[in-house]
Parts: C-alpha cells; structure tokens; sequence
C-alpha cells in the first residue's frame, strides 16, 4: 500500500511540474527586461575610475553632447559642457579623491515603457571620497546610466544621500 501512495504522490508532482508548451505568440513577445551586453560595464567601469582619477573629460569620454546627469534629489545638469563644468570645479575646488569598492555592475535592457525603453547599466558601491577641507565621508552610492543608440551615456543618474555630504562640506 505505502509503494501506491509513493507512486501517486510521485506522478502527482510530475505532472504538476511539467511546464506548459508556449505558443509562437508567446515567444514572440520580448521580455521587459533582460541582461545587455557586458561591454556597457567597461564603459561604465572606466567612466567612473577617470572621475575618480580626477580626469573630468575622460569621465564624459563616453557621455552624449545632449546627456543630463540627474542627482536622486532632482538637481540635473543638462548638456555634456555643463556636465563638464560642474565636475572640473567640484573636483578642483571641492573633492580631493573618490574610491569606489565593492562595485556590482549590471547592464539590462528594457524593452517596454518608455521613455525607459533601451539598455541600462545599473551600478552600486562603496564610495571614500576625502574632502579638500579634510574631511573624509564613506558610504553607499548608486548609478544608472542609459545609453543612447550610438552607445553614450545620455541620461545619468547618481543616487546618494546629500545630507552627509552637505554636513562633512560644513565641517572643518
């Protein structure tokens, strides 16, 4: 009797598990999101290690000429120049150096609602950044960049908390 019930239990679950057959239609349909070509992490890695070299345009080597960079508190700049502008004087006048550790990288498309529609190379990390006033300020920061068709960087944004900044720029 006991090998019945295992018998049962046993077709019971295959025949639960067996996927269901997918029409044309259904593989047809693109994903909303799947992985991107790793090549955007390259382009991503090398942005990033250039700003935190202190080489502003090598940073914005691989931006559009039209591409806003958005902080997570909605200050934008808007156009690779002002880009350009606002980093060579905050790291002149403002950071003396930025390390990123534990970086995680993550290039994805997405294939549906716009304007989101295109590939997208997620970053998240640690970040040191030691302040010309001398004071030193380490945590978290995220990054999403979106690439145009060509592969530039033409919308960028840097989430991070302002606050411990704005207090480590008060401090002396």
């Amino acid at each position: 009797m006991k090998k019945i019930h295992v018998i049962i239990l046993l077709s019971s679950l295959f025949a639960c598990n067996t996927p269901k057959p997918t029409t044309d239609e259904e593989s047809a349909k693109p994903r909303a999101v799947e992985l991107a070509d790793e090549k955007y992490i390259d382009i991503g890695q090398k942005s990033l290690s250039q700003l935190a070299e202190g080489n502003v345009d090598g940073f914005v080597a691989d931006f559009a000429d039209n591409a806003v960079f958005q902080w997570s508190a909605g200050d934008s700049l808007a156009n690779k120049e002002a880009i350009v502008t606002y980093w060579k004087d905050r790291r002149a006048n403002v950071i003396d150096t930025i390390t990123y550790d534990n970086e995680i990288w993550l290039p994805v498309k997405a294939n549906q609602v716009p304007p989101t529609v295109g590939v997208w190379l997620l970053n998240w990390a640690n970040f040191t950044v030691r302040y010309n006033n001398g004071q030193t300020l380490k945590m978290s920061i995220h990054h999403a960049f979106h690439f145009d068709n060509t592969d530039k960087i033409d919308y960028a944004v840097q989430y991070v908390d302002r606050a411990p900044i704005a207090a480590a720029l008060q401090s002396k």
